[in-house]
Parts: C-alpha cells; structure tokens; sequence
C-alpha cells in the first residue's frame, strides 16, 4: 500500500510535505502538499446522503380502545369474518375468529 504521498504521485525523494485540515466530524477538509513557494492545496466537499427510514408515519392507540387487525396485518375499523388479531389497550393480543 503506498504512503499518502506516493498515491499523490509524489516519492520518498521528494521534499515535500504534507498537512491536513479536518471538518467536525473528523474528515480531510484541505491538503496542502508542497515544499513552500510551491504548494498544492486541494479543498474536500463532503456531502452526506439522506438516510431514509421507510417509516412514512406511526399511528398510535387512543386509551381504552381495541386496535382490529386482519390475518395479513392490515388494520381494521372492527372485526370481520375469518380470522382478525384483536390488540387491547393494555397491549394484550388474542385471535378471534368470526363465522
């Protein structure tokens, strides 16, 4: 692996030295590379992507009230024929089967 200056096509003959500026979260901001007189500065703009979740909202439970689900986990306005997950207030889950 080639030092920092090797990769910037400088060798270990060479005089020059290199310095570095950082940005709050601890990234390269500036690199001066150079011997004085002759110095090469190259500027770092880093930008970082948005993280999305994938959760575009949350519904939560009013008190005392019964959340109806189907057998697939869609939610319910109230129990339907077959198979629904009933969620009590209390946090509670039972399977009740309508006919």
């Amino acid at each position: 692996m080639p030092t920092k200056l090797e990769f910037w096509g400088y060798g270990e003959e060479d005089s020059s030295d290199a310095s570095y500026t950082y940005d709050e979260q601890g990234r390269v901001k500036t690199m001066s590379i150079g011997d004085g007189e002759d110095t090469e500065v190259t500027t770092f703009n880093w930008t970082v992507p948005q993280v999305v979740s994938g959760i575009a909202s949350i519904q939560s439970q009013k008190d005392g009230q019964k959340t109806y689900y189907s057998a697939d986990g869609v939610r319910r306005q109230s129990l339907h024929k077959g198979l629904n997950i009933v969620r009590e207030a209390n946090g509670k889950t039972k399977k009740v089967i309508l006919k």
